[in-house]
């Protein structure tokens, strides 16, 4: 179902409220809610349906309604509305509104200009000229049904609001008398159970490494570290973190306890580059279901201040890491550039990456997808080979594998492991 943002302006509901103590000519409507479903495993649709209500056996006429809506957008992402008269023929408890939608009310107080942040004001109008009235009788007239996707496990809730900011307020206003304010008692929040497996937290905290927190909980859970699928550099990156931080293919069941906080770092974790990682649950080693994944782009090569720029700064703070000086929030996942293989020390390695950084020079280690060397490749690396604490020559530092300034028997080892193969490295 895609997403359905009606926009239309009406200005009564939205710009006038009515005076306090104003008398009414009707009996009031109440708004209450009515989930279709309490409980909803992540990932699915959750489906909550409005309802106006009269405290009259007779029934009320509806003119209008605007209803201001709110929930928790970590545990619901706004999808769409489902209005009961658009799958066909009407339910005999609901009605064909003229509109019904998301007005756009930017020049009000501004609810609708994201659904990212938790609010929403919904309004729907009567047929204006022809047509049945919408009558809420005790029973109920359906008005329509929010649709939200579930995020995350845990239990939220949707609520009705009666005021946001200066100008927007929740109105059911009478279809006898146009304006007549007949709004009744708004009903408690909609409650609902989100099942499934937790998202993790994921926040990069170096060129090189994210830190990864799953939720808490009892259970023994797997971290899954994903690429970005449009990135052709690190897009066939699929693989489990270990317990030593670094990316494997077998899942490693621990509790969240356990895990802690990761720091992960890997061949495969590369700068600049946006990775996803979600919670695998299960029993034993079998894998029953994934959580909606977190995500977290790697900061630019060299700028271990995280300010978009490398300079002398970042040399500065390498360099003083080297001597175990860190300033400020300064940690050592900051600074820790090399080998391609972080080794988890500040050392004279990672000054000569940082300074190299400082005067442009890309990357120097393979991307985790690019195809593997072939022949062509090894005659290129044989004249390469200087040995250890020798530096290489023009062109080969793409064979430097562990970042090291030479190409030596270690390199060769790392080339011949990947030659042929256009497997994550």
């Amino acid at each position: 179902m895609g997403r359905r943002f009606n926009s239309f302006v009406f200005a009564l509901p939205i710009t006038v409220l009515p005076l306090p103590g104003a008398s009414r000519l009707e009996a009031a409507v109440n708004l209450e809610w009515r989930p279709v479903r309490q409980t909803v495993e992540v990932d699915e649709m959750v489906e909550i349906a409005l309802y106006a209500v009269s405290d009259s056996a007779l029934g009320e006429s509806v003119g209008a309604v605007t209803a201001i809506l709110v929930w928790d957008p970590t545990y619901l992402g706004f999808w769409a509305i489902a209005d009961p008269c658009d799958q066909g023929e009407c339910p005999e408890d609901a009605y064909d509104w003229h509109s019904s939608g998301f007005p756009d009310d930017s020049p009000a107080d501004g609810l609708n200009n994201t659904f990212a942040d938790g609010n929403a004001l919904y309004g729907c109008f009567a047929q204006l000229t022809s047509g049945d009235p919408a009558v809420a009788t005790r029973e109920g007239l359906w008005v329509t049904t929010f649709v939200f996707q579930a995020l995350d496990p845990g239990v939220t809730e949707l609520s009705l609001e009666m005021t946001f900011g200066q100008n927007t307020r929740t109105l059911v206003a009478s279809g006898d008398a146009p304006g007549e304010d007949i709004t009744g008692t708004l009903g408690p929040p909609a409650e609902v159970t989100l099942t499934g497996c937790p998202r993790p937290t994921a926040v990069a905290i170096g060129s090189r490494y994210l830190a990864v927190t799953p939720a808490p909980g009892a259970n023994q859970v797997a971290l899954v570290v994903t690429g970005e699928i449009g990135d052709p550099a690190i897009a066939c990156v699929s693989l489990f973190v270990q317990t030593d931080g670094t990316l494997d293919l077998s899942p490693i069941f621990r509790t969240p306890d356990e895990w802690g906080t990761v720091h992960v770092t890997d061949l495969k974790i590369i700068p600049s580059a946006r990775y996803h990682v979600q919670t695998a649950c299960g029993q034993g080693q079998q894998i029953q279901s994934v959580s909606s994944p977190a995500s977290a782009t790697t900061w630019m090569w060299g700028d271990v201040n995280n300010n978009g720029t490398v300079d002398i700064d970042d040399v500065t703070l390498v360099l003083n890491g080297s001597k175990g000086i860190f300033s400020g929030d300064t940690i050592l996942e900051n600074l820790d550039l090399a080998p391609c293989l972080p080794d988890r020390l500040i050392d004279a390695l990672d000054v000569e990456n940082v300074m190299d950084a400082n005067f442009g020079a890309p990357y120097p280690c393979a991307e985790p997808c690019s195809a593997g060397p072939g022949l062509e490749d090894f005659a290129d690396f044989v004249p390469c080979m200087t040995g250890p604490a020798e530096q290489f020559g023009p062109d080969c530092g793409i064979f430097d594998a562990d970042g090291d300034k030479d190409v030596d028997l270690l390199d060769f080892a790392e080339f011949e492991r990947v030659f042929g193969s256009s497997l994550p490295r």
